[in-house]
């Protein structure tokens, strides 16, 4: 399926086709991915759905075993589509992709978005589920210049990759409401 095909058929009316159209949208590879992108943001929200579904659905199938070159053009495409003025829907989007099929050559493109204060929490996420050393490192240089409000998540996305982080507190661990317990 070309991508203007798999684009018309995600723009149906037809709530099967859109559906057809998303569940075999692997196929189309990278060069739909710009075309799948572009309407994320469509009015209808079945179609945003639908587009949203056949990027899962491409990224998936790029990151199959055996499709190495698959895998790197599609996180290249990825990037691609994180640079610009993108809104934070697409940025969320292709932010929650890049992990399956990004590694070393994402982190750049990822790391930048750790200072926007809309994209800063989905840019964390991916940095915490990209494999590889340079994620951590990522968010080992940005633990160091983020914001007081920001440092808790950070030092909990480098302790969920088995990094240390003594100097930030565990929010986790602290009380959330008074407690009325008594000593013994």
């Amino acid at each position: 399926m070309s991508p203007n095909e798999l684009v018309t058929k995600l723009r149906s009316s037809n709530s099967d086709e859109r559906a057809q159209a998303w569940y075999n949208a692997g196929p189309a590879g990278p060069p739909a991915i710009p075309s799948v992108v572009a309407i994320l943001e469509d009015p209808d929200l079945d179609v945003a759905r639908s587009a949203s579904r056949a990027l899962a659905r491409l990224v998936a199938y790029a990151g199959r075993p055996g499709a190495e070159s698959e895998r790197r053009s599609t996180a290249a495409t990825l990037i691609k589509q994180l640079r610009g003025t993108r809104s934070k829907t697409v940025r969320h989007e292709v932010l929650a992709m890049l992990p399956s099929v990004g590694g070393d050559e994402s982190v750049k493109a990822i790391a930048v978005l750790l200072t926007d204060p809309e994209s800063r929490e989905d840019a964390r996420t991916a940095l915490e589920w990209l494999p590889g050393t340079a994620a951590v490192l990522a968010l080992k240089a940005a633990l160091k210049k983020a914001p007081p409000d920001f440092k808790p998540s950070l030092a909990a996305s480098l302790r969920a990759r088995g990094v240390a982080v003594e100097d930030v507190p565990d929010l986790r661990l602290a009380p959330v409401k008074p407690t009325r317990v008594k000593a013994l």
